[in-house]
């Protein structure tokens, strides 16, 4: 029963995950939103494709020599079927709702090309991330907080040419939204924590020190534009959206949609006219 609502495609990602692709594929499978693929994209690993297979035709599996995760997303965004796709990576999960209530918020904001939530962590670690309001200063001037499960619209994704391999900074799916963001392409927000990211012991990719470097070389990546976004109204559009970012943290106030669609539109028109 599609209850007439476009397909989503759902892309698990998967490198030496085995253990936990099961669980991933079973949230996907899970969603209730109504008119859902479920795809597993194996980059040549353990035993994930005996894992994967063993769901039978609920899922369209996948497989390839490893290539890393910037070119099997694209292959998985370029085999899907879906009008929008979301990433899950093997080790992590979706909660029930997830597509149901990203793709409501795209539905009521339909400039927008990717829906994105805020990420509960499980297992060695169990903070929610933070994550605010779409604002396309506060992701050009000062770092990333939009996931790489945000559900996306498929074409726009293909429009700007999907993820691209930048290297040992490791960050490509900022470098994606960036990439979007030259390209007139923006997000929206919703605050409940939707994906539950786990956690290993043995950390990120991208401890602090790697960080810092990371977020300086993605910054020079984007040097055009960042310089368009420097001028004194930019600055000061930048102090507000960051000041409208740490009040949330404290008030919460975009646990309502009406006020987050109003701030990221005011936020959006003001870098439309400093980004021509």
């Amino acid at each position: 029963m599609t209850d007439g609502r476009p397909l989503v495609s759902i892309i698990v990602l998967c490198h030496n995950y085995g253990r936990f692709l099961r669980e991933a594929v079973d949230s996907a499978l899970a969603q209730t939103y109504p008119n859902c693929e479920v795809l597993v994209l194996d980059d040549g690993s353990d035993d994930s494709l005996e894992v994967a297979r063993s769901y039978g035709e609920a899922v369209r599996v996948f497989t390839h020599p490893n290539m890393g995760v910037e070119r099997t997303s694209n292959r998985g965004v370029e085999e899907a079927r879906g009008e929008y796709t979301a990433f899950l990576s093997a080790d992590d999960l979706f909660e029930p709702t997830y597509v149901e209530e990203l793709y409501d918020a795209l539905t009521a904001v339909p400039e927008a090309s990717y829906a994105y939530c805020r990420a509960q962590m499980f297992g060695a670690d169990d903070r929610v991330l933070r994550a605010f309001p779409f604002s396309p200063y506060l992701i050009a001037l000062r770092t990333n907080y939009v996931n790489a499960c945000a559900l996306t619209r498929r074409a726009d994704y293909l429009a700007v040419g999907g993820m691209s391999d930048v290297g040992e900074i490791t960050m490509e799916d900022w470098d994606l939204w960036l990439r979007m963001l030259e390209q007139g392409k923006r997000g929206t927000f919703v605050r409940k924590p939707l994906l539950r990211w786990r956690r290993h012991e043995a950390g990120s990719r991208n401890p602090d020190a790697r960080m810092r470097a990371a977020v300086a070389a993605m910054h020079q990546r984007h040097h055009e534009l960042r310089s368009k976004l420097s001028g004194p109204r930019a600055r000061v559009r930048y102090l507000f959206d960051l000041a409208v970012a740490a009040a949330d943290i404290v008030f919460g106030f975009s646990r309502w949609p009406r006020v987050v669609r109003a701030l990221e539109r005011s936020s959006w028109r003001s870098f439309e006219r400093e980004y021509r």
